[in-house]
Order: C-alpha cells, then sequence, then structure tokens
C-alpha cells in the first residue's frame, strides 16, 4: 500500500482551486466572448446584405428604371426579330448556287471565234447557243468543255458540223453541283 503525503498547506491548496477556478471561468468567458462576436459580425452581415437588397429594390422601382428596363426589351425584341432574319437569310444563300463560278470558268473556256448568244439551264442540265466562226475552232470549244472536270455529258450533235465557216450551234451538257459552291 502506498502512502501519499500532502505537504502542500491549506491556504496554497485553496489558493491553488482558486486560481483553477478562476482560469475556467476566464476561459469560459472568452468562449462567451468570441461566440458574441461572431453573432455580432453576422447580424452585421445580415443588415448590410438586407441594406443592399433594399437599395436595388428601390431602384428597380423607380419609374424611370422602369421605361428604361421597358425600352431594353423592346430593343432587345427587336434584336431578336433581326437575328432571326438574318438566320433565315443565312439559310437561302447557303441554299443558293454561285453561277458567277461557272461563268467565270465558261469564259475561260470560250476561245476566240465563238460567240456565245444564249445559255439556258434547267436544274444543271446547261444549253449554249451561239455562232462560230469555223469548224475546227468549234471542235476545239467542245473538247475543252468535255476535258473540264465541271462538265459532263457533252453533247454536239453532228448536224451542227456540215458547214465549215459561221456555224451556228447548239451545245448540250450537265454541270456538277460541286462547281457552283
Amino acid at each position: 500500500m502506498k502512502t501519499k503525503l500532502n505537504l502542500i498547506p491549506d491556504y496554497r491548496k485553496k489558493e491553488i482551486h482558486q486560481r483553477n477556478v478562476f482560469l475556467k471561468i476566464m476561459r469560459w468567458g472568452f468562449e462567451f466572448m468570441a461566440v458574441y462576436i461572431i453573432f455580432m459580425l453576422l447580424l452585421f452581415v445580415v443588415g448590410y446584405i438586407l441594406k443592399l437588397n433594399l437599395q436595388i429594390n428601390l431602384i428597380q422601382l423607380n419609374p424611370n428604371n422602369i421605361s428604361k428596363f421597358s425600352e431594353f426589351k423592346k430593343y432587345d425584341e427587336e434584336i431578336k426579330n433581326i437575328n432571326g432574319k438574318v438566320g433565315e437569310i443565312k439559310k437561302i444563300q447557303e441554299g443558293q448556287f454561285n453561277w458567277t463560278k461557272f461563268l467565270l470558268r465558261l469564259n475561260e473556256i470560250v476561245p476566240e471565234g465563238v460567240v456565245l448568244n444564249r445559255i439556258s439551264t434547267k436544274d444543271f442540265s446547261i444549253l449554249l447557243a451561239g455562232v462560230s466562226n469555223n469548224r475546227d475552232t468549234l471542235l476545239s470549244f467542245k473538247d475543252k468543255l468535255s476535258v473540264d472536270n465541271c462538265f459532263t455529258g457533252v453533247e454536239l450533235p453532228l448536224s451542227y458540223m456540215v458547214l465549215k465557216e459561221n456555224l451556228d450551234f447548239q451545245i448540250i451538257f450537265t454541270l456538277k453541283k460541286e462547281c457552283l459552291k
């Protein structure tokens, strides 16, 4: 068995006990003060947010702003309508073929001595009518059309080859869609 000796006098024991109680009370006080400060900060932030919301609501309820908002709404609707129309125009343009490319290519192919009087199209079938100075020039024109990768099925009836000079002719061929885009 162990025996413990307590050599601390009674008044010192009482002081140690009072000091421990005092430290506990101080710790509780600091904890309470920290909770109080956090609560006050929270109330301050909530009050600030409520004040901002009130100011925003007052700005929105101002009659001048209501007219401005309706004006903005009107402009927004106009912009949406214009964007819709632009979209429709873009769709139409995408579906259209660029016949300028065909005409430029045809201009490069037509030799001197060949005059085109008429160009007719139906879908992608093209009829060229014109006059050629001589038969060789007309055959050269037909060959250039046949060789070009945009034109298929080039037909020049033999009935147009009877004369040697000043030949009236009609050439029929099909144009590939890829050449128009």
